[in-house]
């Protein structure tokens, strides 16, 4: 996903809830715009979460929340997802299978780089 130049450098503290945060482009490849987020982050806490509540290309209600809750040797993280697909796409048979597959895709892609980044711990 981009994240605007002004952005890169902002602790999620201080973004202002309820508000568009910006529009993220979600590439395939890390190339090939498919898909973008318009962020809305709507609620910060307790500890390390967050509720966002966006829209998006293909659905009209995007919501994620992630939860960091930390271990012994680490952390847990705990990604939940839901949405509600536009008509559009709701009209195109196994289109619903597709997204499922493609948000699944994407977050297993995020949580392998976060491992690879903070050290994963089996």
């Amino acid at each position: 996903m981009t994240v605007p130049r002004r952005l890169r450098d902002t602790s999620l503290d201080e973004v202002e809830l309820g508000v568009r945060v910006c529009r993220s482009w979600v590439l395939v490849l890390g190339v090939v715009p498919f898909e973008y987020d318009d962020l809305v982050i709507v609620e910060r806490g307790p500890g390390l979460r967050f509720l966002e509540r966006s829209s998006t290309l293909v659905a009209r209600t995007w919501q994620h929340e992630r939860t960091v809750v930390p271990m012994d040797h680490g952390c847990r993280l705990t990604d939940r997802v839901s949405l509600e697909h536009r008509q559009a796409v709701v009209r195109l048979p196994g289109s619903a299978a597709m997204v499922r597959r493609a948000v699944e895709a994407i977050f297993a892609h995020r949580h392998r780089r976060l491992a690879g980044r903070f050290g994963a711990r089996g």
